[in-house]
């Protein structure tokens, strides 16, 4: 039922991609809080576990449609200021992950932040509207503009973003579905605290 909101949604999004100096964000940005489903994930307290780059990025190629997104390079730091611009609220950060994604003319990431409560994920993605983003990923291609969301899922907060690499002007519906299907791993982390 919760992946019908997200392609709804998801048709909504246009190709609109502007390079523009400074720091990257999206044109286009859809936030959502945390809600009961994700109850069992709340807080780190009831799932203590750190996450692993195998367990978050298993898969090298993302489908979604006719769009196949391959993974690039993978990154897990301690440092959760190192990911992103602005001055989010990252209190109670203990990692980021993050991977890069691409397709013809389609640049994309994926990052999780580990938070303390669901109400510091919320957080975080509320800042991501305007007061903060992500940084580009090492090594992935000057991009700005395109569209992304943030999710607040329990104590976890994610943001899948992707945009046009160069004059390329595809349509991102697609492209974002696939670098947000990277979070159905959290399913298994549910089933578990449950």
């Amino acid at each position: 039922m919760r992946w019908v909101g997200v392609v709804v949604a998801g048709a909504f999004l246009g190709a609109g991609c502007s390079v523009v100096a400074g720091d990257p964000r999206p044109q286009v940005f859809r936030a959502e809080s945390s809600s009961a489903i994700y109850e069992a994930i709340v807080s780190r307290e009831v799932d203590p576990e750190p996450l692993a780059v195998g367990e978050v990025f298993g898969k090298d190629t993302l489908s979604f449609g006719a769009v196949q997104m391959k993974r690039g390079q993978s990154f897990v730091s301690g440092n959760c200021a190192e990911a992103v611009w602005g001055n989010p609220p990252l209190q109670g950060c203990t990692q980021v992950l993050r991977a890069v994604y691409s397709a013809d003319g389609v640049s994309g990431q994926f990052a999780i932040f580990n938070l303390a409560d669901s109400g510091a994920a919320d957080r975080l993605v509320q800042a991501f509207r305007k007061d903060a983003f992500l940084k580009l990923a090492p090594g992935q291609p000057a991009i700005a503009g395109g569209s992304a969301q943030g999710r607040a899922l329990g104590h976890y907060a994610v943001v899948s973003w992707v945009a046009a690499v160069g004059d390329e002007k595809p349509d991102l519906t697609d492209p974002l579905l696939a670098v947000d299907s990277v979070s159905q791993f959290l399913q298994t982390r549910l089933l578990k605290a449950g």
